[in-house]
């Protein structure tokens, strides 16, 4: 039941680590709370923590032989370090993810020089190259830990040799290893990439 309950956990926090990124990409400006989502993935992280506790009870009362003892040894176990309950390492992931992928999303859009796609702002200095082949993008693929943009090609076979690779672009603050989970679609910037292409066909 506890490893179930850990499966299940984890796969609504990964939908609501989607549910950011669309929020942060897509969203309204109420939806760019991180307090929003923080709060549902706070209620879904206790009740795996406190079944943990309910499971550690049963089985300090195991070997109980009376209801009364039973009951002292489960409420004693159950009751233990009340007041300083731990925060689960589970929720601090998410927090720090979702307040990385907001974050970056206000900050691009109190940047001044922007352009608008749709209900999609950009930056108008967000390159079209990868920062790994130093070419053109053509099937841009976004870090979704940072919000930085690769060449779905090249990206992938850079971090198929070294697992531990960071972002390449300069000056990112991203700590974290790059891995196939974190990189997203995003068909608005696809869409982008091609029009300032065809704008520079054009002029050429």
């Amino acid at each position: 039941m506890s490893t179930q309950l850990s499966t299940n956990v984890e796969k609504m926090l990964n939908s609501l680590e989607k549910t950011v990124q669309l929020a942060s990409q897509y969203g309204s400006e109420d939806l760019h709370n991180v307090n929003v989502f923080t709060s549902m993935a706070k209620t879904i992280c206790e009740l795996e923590l406190r079944n943990q506790k309910v499971m550690k009870a049963l089985d300090a009362c195991k070997d109980q032989n009376t209801v009364a003892d039973f009951e002292r040894v489960y409420e004693t176990t159950l009751n233990s370090g009340s007041g300083r309950e731990k925060k689960s390492s589970k929720y601090s992931e998410f927090e720090n993810t979702a307040k990385q992928l907001l974050a970056s999303t206000s900050a691009r859009r109190s940047q001044p020089g922007t352009i608008q796609d749709g209900d999609v702002i950009f930056e108008n200095f967000v390159s079209d190259v990868d920062p790994i082949t130093k070419k053109v993008m053509v099937h841009p693929v976004k870090n979704k830990k940072c919000g930085h943009y690769y060449e779905k090609s090249s990206i992938l076979e850079v971090i198929s040799i070294n697992r531990q690779l960071r972002c390449p672009v300069a000056g990112c603050a991203n700590k974290n290893p790059i891995i196939p989970a974190n990189l997203v679609e995003d068909p608005a910037f696809a869409k982008l990439l091609k029009e300032r292409q065809s704008t520079q066909e054009d002029s050429d």
